[in-house]
Parts: C-alpha cells; sequence; structure tokens
C-alpha cells in the first residue's frame, strides 16, 4: 500500500476519513450547542470534540506534507483514544432524559464520529504498522 502526500492525500482512504471525522465532530458540536447547554458533561462533550477536529486537522496537515510523515506512524494510537473517548462522551449525553431533539442528534453523530474514529485507528494501523 503506497503512502500519497500532498493533495493527493486527501483523495486517499486516511484522508477521506479524516475529513469525515471533522465534518461528523463539527455537526455534534452544532447540535449541542444550538439551544446552550446547561450541564458539566456538555462542556466535556463540546470542549474533546474541538480537540477530537484539531488533532484530525493536524493529522491532515501532516498528511500534506512529507516533513511530518513519522507522526502518521502514531496515528492509529491518537485515534483509538479518540475512538474512546468520544464513545464515552456521547454515550453519557445520550443516557440523560431531558435532552431536547437536537442534543440527541448531536449525541447521534458524536457516535458516528467515534465509529469514523475507530475505522480510521484500524484502517491507519494496516497502512502505517506503528508496532512492528
Amino acid at each position: 500500500m503506497e503512502i500519497t502526500h500532498g493533495v493527493g492525500y486527501l483523495a486517499t482512504v486516511s484522508g477521506l476519513l479524516k475529513l469525515i471525522e471533522i465534518i461528523f465532530a463539527f455537526l455534534s458540536i452544532l447540535l449541542i450547542t444550538i439551544n446552550g447547554w446547561r450541564v458539566d458533561y456538555f462542556e466535556a462533550f463540546v470542549i474533546g470534540l474541538t480537540i477530537c477536529m484539531f488533532l484530525s486537522l493536524v493529522m491532515i496537515i501532516c498528511g500534506l506534507t512529507v516533513k511530518f510523515e513519522t507522526l502518521l506512524n502514531y496515528q492509529s494510537i491518537v485515534h483509538a483514544c479518540l475512538f474512546i473517548y468520544t464513545l464515552v462522551v456521547s454515550s453519557v449525553c445520550l443516557s440523560k432524559n431531558y435532552l431536547n431533539k437536537t442534543q440527541e442528534a448531536g449525541g447521534a453523530f458524536g457516535l458516528i464520529t467515534s465509529l469514523v474514529y475507530l475505522g480510521d485507528a484500524v484502517h491507519s494501523y494496516l497502512q502505517y504498522r506503528p508496532f512492528f
């Protein structure tokens, strides 16, 4: 499997997964915060998914440049951690019974984001093999 850098990186599976991660995380944050939030765990959700979006953006930048290729070797570990975090936070958000429909949709997009992080972690592990 050839590793692509530059603008062509966005057309690869890794680049597309990172774009999908950013889009779903943004939609999730937007839906949670559209009516404001009242409870502390929403802050963990919003701040955490903002950090997830930032890390996905950093990985896209690493993929676009050859200079930071070594960082891509560890992206499977980063994405596995982000999968666990988004899964837990989204599950906690969805477990509350007083959410309105947009907040439920935001939690659902958070779960979808976590599944995309899992797919990206598996794909990047198979592509870069950081442990071997």
